[in-house]
């Protein structure tokens, strides 16, 4: 179970979606150690990002891959930000990728449903300096 403590009323509701399950269950284990965070749920592409979604587990944050089969990030990006950006503003999304094309990291700096673009894998101190994040100060101050 991914839920490590009692989700509370204030903490950061974080759904993860990538491919490599060894990388998503790590993310997954390391994001639950910050007091605060709680990963809700995960999904290996992005389709089952949105059955998620539409199962009501609504995130403040997901943390998405954009290299997956089925619906890669990007395709999973256009098709929330139809559906469902509108009924749940305040979900931000940030892109955790092995991609090394700097189109990828030009084209997430333009929308700005994206808050980062860090690459794989994510360490703690990087995961840390996360929390500096402008949307993400009000869940750690």
């Amino acid at each position: 179970n991914i839920n490590t403590h009692k989700l509370m009323n204030n903490d950061l509701k974080i759904l993860i979606a990538d491919d490599h399950i060894v990388l998503r269950d790590a993310l997954a284990q390391l994001v639950n150690t910050f007091e605060g965070c709680n990963v809700i749920d995960t999904a290996d592409n992005g389709r089952d990002m949105i059955i998620k979604i539409e199962l009501g587990n609504v995130p403040q944050l997901v943390i998405l891959d954009l290299n997956m089969p089925v619906m890669d990030g990007w395709e999973f990006l256009e098709m929330y930000k139809k559906k469902y950006a509108g009924l749940f503003p305040c979900t931000k999304i940030l892109i955790l990728s092995s991609t090394v094309n700097p189109k990828d990291k030009e084209r997430a700096a333009q929308d700005p449903i994206i808050i980062g673009f860090e690459n794989k894998p994510l360490s703690y101190n990087t995961a840390n300096s996360l929390k500096e994040l402008p949307f993400l100060t009000t869940f750690f101050n």
